[in-house]
């Protein structure tokens, strides 16, 4: 399976909830 583009989405939603909690 492709794991990179698994860490993107990662990535994009850790950020989406940092900016909720901010």
């Amino acid at each position: 399976h492709n794991s990179i583009a698994i860490h993107e989405i990662y990535t994009w939603l850790k950020n989406i909830h940092q900016l909720d909690w901010s």
